[in-house]
């Protein structure tokens, strides 16, 4: 037995927005008719529609212009889609990985860099854990993780490798918002030698700090990987 799923008055207002701007009868760059007029074609409140407007905006379809209005979006330039996963985008498969290191660490003893990362955040622990990726026996991604220490984290050190699994799918989730910043880093001696990077290739080091949607700290990463292992993508929807 299946439940047909019910859609909420603001998400049965922008279906029908977005199917009038892919049938073409709003078109790019149109200017669409205003909050008001908009609430007396739906007979609805005007908090109603302004939110069916933020998902349309966050989709791509349509775009504002202050104290102008609202207008359609060229919605076929926003197919392109970057893809990013440091592990993902890797050309190599992964064949295991193995925890290096893994402490409780006093957030005024990081690296003032890792302190900045972490913001006005009050914490004053964090757990970081130290891992090297393999393809077969040869060292790929070397990554260490700051997990900020929340009273409801539930850390058991007997169970180590399952919380840490279960901590990136947290990471990886939709519901964690991440910054990404990507550089390349040639002159890390320490790095190169634990990953065995000959001197002429590139390190390509990615800093990702995870977060809530209402801001609150919850990681940050530091991520190396050979840039011969390492390729961007670009799907198309």
């Amino acid at each position: 037995m299946t439940s047909e799923k019910k859609f909420t008055v603001y998400e049965m207002i922008g279906q029908d927005i977005k199917q009038k701007i892919l049938s073409g009868e709003y078109k790019p760059n149109e200017k669409l008719p205003s909050v008001l007029e908009l609430c007396k074609i739906y007979k609805t409140s005007d908090a109603t529609v302004r939110k069916s407007f933020e998902i349309l905006k966050k989709e791509g379809y349509v775009y504002s212009q202050k104290r102008i209005g609202i207008f359609v979006a060229d919605y076929k330039l926003q197919r392109y889609v970057y893809c990013f996963h440091e592990l993902e985008n890797l050309k190599n498969h992964i064949d295991n990985y193995k925890c290096l290191s893994l402490a409780e660490k006093k957030v005024e003893s990081l690296d003032l860099r890792i302190w900045e990362k972490m913001g006005a955040c009050p914490l004053k622990k964090c757990l970081r854990i130290e891992r090297m990726y393999y393809a077969d026996i040869l060292p790929i991604v070397y990554r260490i993780d700051y997990i900020g220490y929340h009273a409801n984290l539930n850390f058991i050190k007997s169970n180590a490798d399952k919380w840490i699994k279960e901590m990136d799918s947290i990471l990886d989730s939709y519901d964690i918002r991440k910054a990404i910043r990507i550089k390349i880093d040639s002159q890390d001696e320490e790095i190169r030698n634990k990953m065995i990077i000959p001197d002429d290739v590139g390190i390509f080091h990615i800093e990702k700090t995870h977060k809530t949607h209402s801001k609150k700290f919850v990681a940050f990463s530091d991520i190396f990987v050979a840039a011969t292992d390492f390729i961007f993508k670009v799907d198309i929807e």
